[in-house]
């Protein structure tokens, strides 16, 4: 699970080696002002490929508070 805020060219170039390497990636950059951030409010915005199952992103982010 990447948390940056990095470009999305870098995001697919890192995706793609993982997949080599048969790991899965999620893009899921973190956006909100510190207020947000102090208060829990953040928001994430998630990416992934296709072939990867909801199953697996889903626990994944109810394991950091993350509800969709």
């Amino acid at each position: 699970v990447d948390n940056s805020t990095t470009s999305p060219e870098t995001a697919r170039e890192v995706s793609m080696l993982l997949a080599q390497q048969n790991v899965g990636f999620l893009d899921a950059p973190v956006t909100g002002a510190p207020q947000r951030a102090a208060n829990g409010t953040l928001t994430v915005m998630v990416g992934r490929l296709r072939r990867m199952k909801y199953g697996i992103c889903g626990l994944l982010l109810h394991a950091c508070g993350i509800f969709f």
